[in-house]
């Protein structure tokens, strides 16, 4: 679920949550804002969880969870983002149910330059190894620079679709 917060001039907040479905506006002072998904900085968090945690065979178990749980939030919030503004800017179209032709629909939608596509499926092919695990390869053995690289891409795609986006990284 996508749960933000726009704030606007000193103090005066306006929460957004449940997939930009309801807001409610705490003070009409506007100047400045910024929006914050809470599942872009889960995903920092986790990240950051898996990297505190040395490569060694007695930790290896929960510092693999800590990374899978980084890239799954990652995209979790591109999905999250994609579909709020997808219904926020009206785009019309009946919504593909991939993400890539959704969130090329939406870019070009809003005349934006869209992201790499060799990069966008490659950080997806991870999310899906997780995801969707083959009966070959039921668990993938991820490293620290995977998942944040596929983190931080998640991070440059939605800062494109919403420039005001503020990420607590710590």
């Amino acid at each position: 679920m996508l749960v933000g917060e726009r704030s606007q001039g000193r103090g005066s907040v306006v929460v957004t949550c449940a997939r930009h479905a309801e807001a409610k506006m705490l003070s009409s002072t506007a100047m400045a804002s910024y929006t914050r998904l809470t599942t872009l900085e889960d995903a920092y968090f986790f990240l950051n969880q898996g990297s505190s945690i040395p490569e060694i065979a007695s930790s290896e178990r929960n510092r693999q969870r800590f990374l899978r749980a980084a890239i799954l939030f990652g995209w979790t919030a591109v999905e999250d983002g994609v579909n709020g503004q997808w219904t926020e800017h009206a785009v019309g179209k009946k919504r593909p149910e991939s993400l890539e032709p959704r969130v090329n629909m939406l870019f070009r939608h809003l005349e934006l330059s869209k992201p790499d596509g060799r990069a966008f499926n490659s950080y997806k092919r991870l999310r899906n190894a997780i995801n969707h695990p083959s009966a070959e390869l039921p668990e993938i053995k991820l490293s620290e620079a995977d998942a944040g690289e596929s983190v931080r891409f998640c991070h440059s795609v939605l800062k494109v679709l919403l420039p005001d986006l503020i990420i607590w990284t710590s």
